[in-house]
């Protein structure tokens, strides 16, 4: 494909690039960077006779050029449009009456501008609570003169969260996609009489959004690294950095009433045995004493409400709550198919989260304006 994605919205977390953030607050602008490049190409230049020779190096030419078309070309010295003079079919372009100060052989590559409404249209992909994908949207983009472009996909994944709590406090942890999700692209080119193969979606590389909004100044900008846990299988624990999604420091917890904290259960923590850990105090700050639960590992990847033990002994005062883990992988056990010893079952250890594609071919109606179930996905066109 002769166009690429050249940046990705996420941070690298404390300086450190084993700890990479692809989580981003849903109301900023959320910009994956694409760049065209139709062709590779060396460039030789004859500063004597004003001649430039495009050698296409690799790819199909697709293209017929005749004397007259214009092409772009960029090589590490510069840019310049050129005039097509002559075309040797099937990879040499001839461009004449051009005083360039170029090195006489550069490798670069060229855009054909003679390419006619040149546009990238990207489709923007959600997730279910089935982890399966499905549509959310359509954004078509202009590259620039230079064959750059930017694609927000902000707008649309603000459609999928809201502020309505579905949660029913009797999990120790539960993914809410109103509360942020995972999502994806997928994109082609597109001219006059041409439209390009969409690549297939990742079933394991996803982004991620959250319902949240930061300030102007905040550490990482729009991404939320401050809130992402970190597990690199080099330590005993989780990233001690990692915060909750609370507006308060100290947030009250009042018996008998509902109460939850939101936290982002990242993707490091796939496959691995995590836990919410617990250590109580009465008033004179004296511990009370710990716990340990075992979160529900089959709801990473997402944003979590996070239940506290509650039932507390009437002089517990104050309560610090953590997650941890010392890295032992999350195993599951299913019964065994076929002719086997009554009751035998077989671990399956450390699976990650796989996406399912999506299975209605041909249908690109957004999810919220689907007649079926919200979990209902829709396919991705394959031209």
């Amino acid at each position: 494909m002769s166009l690429n994605i050249t940046s990705y919205p996420e941070k690298v977390v404390d300086n450190d690039n084993n700890k990479i953030s692809r989580w981003s607050a849903v109301h900023h602008s959320i910009k994956f960077g694409m760049k065209r490049q139709d062709y590779d190409i060396r460039h030789y230049y004859n500063a004597t006779t004003y001649v430039s020779t495009i050698v296409i190096t690799s790819g199909t030419v697709i293209d017929s050029f005749t004397a007259g078309d214009k092409i772009f070309v960029e090589t590490p010295t510069g840019s310049v449009e050129l005039t097509v003079d002559s075309y040797s079919a099937p990879n040499i372009i001839y461009c004449v009456a051009q005083a360039l100060s170029y090195n006489p052989s550069l490798y670069g590559y060229m855009n054909v501008l003679s390419r006619t409404n040149y546009f990238i249209r990207t489709l923007i992909w959600g997730v279910t609570q089935s982890n399966q994908y499905y549509y959310i949207g359509t954004s078509i983009n202009k590259v620039d003169s230079s064959g750059n472009a930017e694609i927000d996909v902000s707008s649309f994944l603000k459609q999928a969260v809201g502020y309505e709590n579905e949660f029913d406090y009797d999990k120790v942890n539960e993914k809410d996609l109103l509360l942020g999700g995972q999502y994806n692209i997928t994109f082609n080119e597109n001219w006059v009489g041409y439209q390009g193969e969409y690549a297939a979606v990742s079933s394991t590389n996803l982004r991620f959004y959250v319902n949240a909004a930061k300030q102007i100044q905040d550490l990482y900008g729009s991404n939320m690294g401050e809130y992402v846990p970190f597990y690199l299988g080099s330590s005993p624990e989780v990233d001690d950095n990692a915060l909750f999604l609370s507006d308060f420091e100290k947030p009250t917890y009042f018996p008998s009433y509902p109460f939850d904290l939101q936290f982002i259960y990242s993707e490091s923590l796939a496959g691995i045995v995590t836990t919410r850990e617990e250590e109580t105090f009465n008033i004179n700050g004296v511990s009370q004493g710990t716990s340990s639960t075992q979160l529900d590992n089959s709801q990473v990847q997402e944003v979590n409400r996070l239940m506290i033990a509650g039932s507390y002994a009437s002089g517990v005062k104050e309560i610090d709550v953590w997650l941890d883990t010392d890295g032992i992988i999350d195993c599951e056990k299913s019964v065994q198919q076929g002719y086997v010893v009554s009751g035998y079952v077989k671990e399956i250890c450390g699976s990650p989260v796989i996406i399912a594609n999506p299975v209605d071919a041909g249908n690109l109606t957004p999810r919220a304006q689907q007649e079926s179930s919200v979990d209902t996905p829709l396919t991705q066109p394959t031209s």
